[in-house]
């Protein structure tokens, strides 16, 4: 008879496993490999970081995270990409990477991880991003033959050493497909994007201004304003300002056409116009008035007249104005100061005579490449005539402030008509008979002839951050009207 005895003390404690049993399958393999893979990847990133630069090692580890942010939130993604951008997020947190010359920053980076993660998932839900496209179908095919054209006759041609750092500024481009995508997956979350980021910049470079303490990092050198006032900052945030204009212009439609938060909105967009003056761009001053005045004649038919959103806005820009002068006179006097230097423009030394002399330069390469033009990365200026007296700008033989002129003579006689065609897709995509369609198309709009204006003095189109912006805008007014075609042909 076999009897087992438990004692009183034992009752309670398990039991020990036995020194005799087999380990369960596949432990002693993860024992193994976890430790392994760790050893593996301590040793290489040690070896690389004897070898490598450190902005190389940080992207290779933030590229897992990226991964995972942009598949779970790419929301997150495309914010930090825009701005990044813009200026409005430091981008010196981050490591650039040198690429056959160029060297992509991180803004682009981020925006050229979030296309891939952006196509991967459209291929695999079957979104036809295509052929929301179809209306900019043109447009894309003379973007597309430039650029070829421009890195034939830049990079292989010529040989000329800046011209992928040239082709990298049309990465910006990618946020129209991404922006796009936007619309379908989440729809109205790219409005809130694009006004979310430009009442954000406008907050910053209000309180920049005001203040004088530096908010916004991007655009090293383009805060200074001028030597008199050495002291005054300005904001430069590059294509965010064609965000700044687009929410003014939406948000004073939403005014005149909402209803509810109506005069919240009104709010917003006095804070964009804010932003926009604390620029200090007379380009786009000029651009956003003639924006302005076009969205006023062309404005659709609205549930409310704009007469007393009109007048409430011009009641609190005089009153800002007056408070400006009271507060900060300093800064109030280098407004005037803009205001009034625009009589003695296109003197020898001033900005606008570095630009004439760059337009005639760039006129002259033109003569002997019309159709070609000088490729990506070449160089039109040989002769300097006039000496710089604050800046650098004069010394590069690549670069010209002339956007028409830029895109001429990059992309050849592709770049030359682009904007035009631009122009002419925003203005049948204003034109759509549809109701919602119309108040987003406007405003749209109104933002590519602000777009047109700035060209004559700055290169919008052929930088990362005018080209991401415009891009964002196209998207907007191509999801409008598509929304409203699938509305109506549902109601049918």
């Amino acid at each position: 008879m076999n009897m087992k005895l438990t004692l009183p003390w034992r009752k309670g404690v398990p039991e020990l496993p036995s020194i005799h049993r087999q380990p369960a399958r596949g432990a002693g393999a993860a024992a193994f490999v976890v430790p392994a893979f760790g050893l593996f990847f301590a040793i290489f990133f040690g070896l690389a970081a004897a070898v490598l630069p450190w902005q190389i090692l940080v992207g290779m580890l933030s590229l897992p995270v990226l991964l995972l942010v942009g598949i779970a939130m790419p929301t997150v993604l495309f914010v930090a990409a825009l701005l990044l951008l813009f200026g409005v997020m430091p981008e010196f947190i981050m490591g650039a990477l040198p690429l056959g010359g160029a060297t992509l920053r991180p803004a682009e980076l981020v925006l050229i991880f979030c296309f891939v993660i952006v196509l991967t998932r459209s291929l695999l839900g079957g979104i036809d991003l295509w052929s929301l496209l179809r209306p900019l179908r043109w447009p894309l095919l003379m973007l597309g033959c430039g650029v070829v054209l421009g890195l034939v006759k830049g990079k292989l041609m010529a040989h000329n050493t800046l011209a992928l750092a040239d082709a990298r500024q049309y990465v910006g481009w990618l946020a129209l497909p991404v922006g796009l995508w936007f619309t379908v997956v989440y729809p109205d979350r790219l409005q809130r994007i694009v006004i979310g980021i430009a009442l954000l910049a406008a907050t910053l470079m209000i309180l920049q201004f005001g203040l004088g303490v530096q908010l916004i990092f991007g655009f090293r050198g383009a805060e200074n304003l001028s030597k008199d006032f050495s002291d005054v900052t300005r904001s430069a945030i590059g294509g965010g300002l064609f965000f700044l204009a687009y929410a003014a212009y939406r948000l004073f439609l939403h005014v005149c056409d909402g209803e509810r938060w109506r005069w919240t909105a009104l709010f917003g967009s006095l804070i964009a116009i804010g932003g926009i003056v604390a620029s200090f761009n007379r380009a786009i001053w000029a651009g956003f008035a003639v924006g302005a005045f076009l969205l006023l004649i062309l404005k659709p038919r609205t549930r409310h007249s704009a007469v007393l959103p009109v007048i409430v806005l011009f009641t609190f820009a005089g009153f800002g104005a007056a408070s400006l002068f009271i507060a900060k006179p300093r800064a109030a006097d280098a407004l005037v100061e803009r205001i009034t230097s625009i009589n003695e423009e296109g003197q020898r030394g001033s900005s606008l005579g570095f630009r004439f002399d760059e337009n005639q330069q760039a006129l002259e390469a033109l003569r002997h490449s019309p159709l070609v033009g000088t490729g990506l990365g070449g160089e039109y200026k040989r002769v300097y005539r006039q000496l710089s007296t604050a800046g650098g700008f004069d010394i590069e033989t690549s670069f010209i402030h002339n956007g028409y002129l830029s895109l001429w003579l990059k992309l050849g006689v592709f770049g030359l008509v682009l904007p035009a065609a631009l122009l002419v897709v925003g203005w049948h995509l204003r034109t759509a008979r549809f109701g919602s369609s119309q108040v987003v198309g406007t405003a749209g709009f109104a933002s590519l002839v602000l777009l047109l204006v700035s060209m004559l003095t700055s290169a919008d189109l052929s930088t990362s951050s005018g080209t991401a912006a415009v891009g964002c805008i196209l998207a907007l007014m191509l999801s409008a009207r598509s929304g409203e075609e699938k509305k109506s042909s549902a109601e049918a």
